[in-house]
């Protein structure tokens, strides 16, 4: 009995010396036009592989992407307006540079029969 005891407390000490530490997290703000032309934005929270996107109406949900880009990209049907800009925010609140995104596929119109 002891030694599983033992065995399960050295087995947990080696998990938690394995453990990669995870980047800080990161916030981005991602802004766009909404429907009838008003600039609306969401925020974006979090580190390579985890992001979380929070905005008005009580939007939030979690979104497993690589970059900021890749997850607005996977989240653009959940947001509720079009993307254009995301700025990176830092700690004290101020908005750095902006990353553009690129313009998203318009549907081509069937041609008409005559």
């Amino acid at each position: 009995m002891e030694k599983e005891a033992r065995k399960k407390v050295t087995q947990r000490r080696t998990l938690q010396k394995r453990k990669v530490k995870r980047q800080p997290k990161q916030m981005y703000r991602v802004e766009g036009i909404g429907r009838r032309g008003v600039i609306r934005y969401v925020k974006v929270i979090g580190h390579p592989g985890s992001w979380t996107i929070r905005g008005m109406d009580g939007l939030n949900f979690h979104v497993v992407a690589d970059t900021v880009q890749d997850a607005v990209q996977r989240a653009r049907k959940r947001i509720p307006f079009r993307p254009i800009v995301i700025r990176p925010v830092s700690a004290d609140g101020t908005v750095g540079a902006s990353i553009t995104l690129p313009p998203a596929p318009t549907p081509t119109a069937k041609p008409s029969r005559a």
